[in-house]
């Protein structure tokens, strides 16, 4: 055979050298030359796969064979049939992996299509799975090996229960709980997957069964599962001025009405920063500004999407903040951003400073050109207890040098429900509405342990409520009372 015109990778050359035969997937094997000296068949390579991918609960289809000559065909018409057969499969694979490691699993898996997802999601996916699973400290305890095994480098076959809950006790330790549930989550998604698409066999599903999460939060959660929101995870009324003041002396007042909108209204920062001069903000008969949800922006580029599971939503902002709206919308010219990415500078060719890339503030620029230097300015805003400045030098076990404040943005959204629930005193499906989440009992189960003063909104309510001796029988006239009494006794 003469010199390929194109690259066959070294990992099939080794292979076919070795065992005579390389599995692309997909049932789709390619096998070396049983007789290389001979004619026909026996002198090509042979590619043998299946006429129909094989679907879990379904008979195998027969499987068809294929000649080439050479090598450097072989591979082309291989990668032909596999590309095929995975469009056929629709995400289904056709023989058993068990050997395949459990990263190279998760790779396959993100890269699998999932028509429900968002845009920004796959995003907020992948960086889990990096961070929490293919990273090489998430290790498990191998009986051959002294130290620990990174968790992506073992065969998914051979992994447990117990090696999978190790993994999870590191993340559990070194992270929120919210972090915790949801990687847990991606990994039941992922063997669930692993198993649908003949990585693991059938039998390997009772591994799903002891993916437990921990048993206190289950009980202290009840049946959603809804992390319960800390007290010490919602900055104070006082914190908020201190942020909005600081915000006010290095930004101007457009962002410090941006800060109390987040805070007293409830708009995610990503919708805030979408928001524009039109119809979407309007003036109630109640005499307060309406914010109408519709958009918000991508993360990490200069573009809108819609909202948080396409869902729009109406909210409103406090009376008290109806004038510092007014004076923001006579600053900003009709169909315009409310909170506009300045863009950067750049000195052009005549030497003249202009700024471009102007316009939509992707929330991750956002948070480093305004975010992080508002909170650094703003006098004891709580550090994480494990942060590690990075300039001290590596950072060692259990610090990190990526996250230093404990409150971030989406914290002023917890002053938000707090407020609307103690202060205003709104029904949680109402606020609800307000915020965008799923319902009133959702809202409840994160705020309710944060609602202060037991006693005493229970004395308040009953102030409010007035004497009920004042009606009923009791504010009947004296006739009819008289005989509405001897009728009770009576019965």
């Amino acid at each position: 055979m003469g010199k390929p015109t194109i690259e066959v990778p070294k990992r099939i050359r080794d292979t076919l050298r070795r065992q005579g035969a390389y599995d692309f997937g997909l049932g789709v094997v390619l096998r070396s030359p049983t007789d290389p000296n001979g004619t026909g068949g026996a002198a090509s390579y042979r590619l043998e796969y299946r006429l129909e991918p094989v679907i879990p609960g379904r008979p195998l289809a027969d499987r068809k064979e294929r000649y080439a000559r050479s090598l450097e065909k072989a591979y082309v018409l291989a990668t032909e049939i596999a590309e095929e057969m995975r469009e056929r499969a629709a995400g289904t694979f056709v023989e058993y992996h068990t050997d395949v490691c459990f990263g190279d699993v998760v790779t396959r898996w993100l890269d699998a299509p999932h028509p429900r997802w968002g845009e920004q999601y796959p995003d907020k996916v992948r960086s889990l799975l990096k961070n929490w699973v293919l990273a090489d400290d998430i290790t498990v305890n191998w009986p051959s090996r002294s130290t620990g095994t990174p968790l992506a480098k073992v065969p998914i076959g051979a992994l447990t229960a117990d090696h999978y809950n190790q993994a999870f006790e590191h993340v559990r330790t070194a992270r929120a709980h919210r972090t915790y549930t949801e990687v847990h989550g991606l990994v039941i998604q992922i063997l669930k997957w692993a198993i649908a698409n003949r990585y693991l066999r059938p039998h390997d599903q009772n591994t799903l069964a002891h993916l437990h999460l921990a048993r206190e939060q289950r009980v202290e959660q009840g049946e959603g599962m809804v992390r319960a929101i800390a007290p010490d995870e919602i900055p104070s009324t006082e914190m908020v001025e201190q942020l909005v003041a600081a915000a006010t002396d290095r930004f101007g007042q457009r962002t410090a009405t941006m800060l109390h909108l987040l805070a007293y209204a409830g708009p995610r920062i990503s919708e805030c920063l979408a928001l524009r001069h039109d119809d979407r903000i309007r003036f109630g008969d109640d005499g307060c500004w309406h914010l109408e949800i519709r958009e918000q922006v991508h993360k990490s580029a200069r573009r809108t999407l819609p909202p948080k599971w396409r869902k729009r939503r109406w909210t409103f902002v406090p009376h008290w903040l109806s004038d510092d709206v007014g004076r923001l919308l006579a600053d900003t010219a009709p169909g315009e951003l409310l909170f506009p990415s300045p863009g950067r500078k750049v000195r052009n060719d005549a030497g003249v400073v202009e700024r471009i890339d102007a316009g939509v503030h992707p929330y991750s620029n956002w948070r480093h050109r305004v975010w992080l230097k508002i909170v650094a300015d703003t006098p004891g805003w709580p550090e994480r207890p494990d942060w590690w400045p990075p300039e001290s030098g590596p950072a060692p076990a259990g610090m990190q040098s990526e996250r230093r404040w404990l409150w971030p943005v989406h914290a002023l959204r917890h002053v938000c429900a707090t407020y609307q629930l103690n202060v205003l005193g709104l029904d949680p499906d109402d606020v609800a509405k307000f915020l965008g989440h799923r319902s009133g009992v959702q809202v409840w189960e994160m705020y309710v342990r944060v609602r202060p003063d037991l006693f005493g909104r229970a004395a308040e309510a009953s102030r409010r409520a007035g004497d009920p001796r004042a009606s009923g029988v009791n504010g009947l006239p004296e006739s009819q009372r008289a005989a509405v009494l001897a009728g009770m006794r009576d019965g």
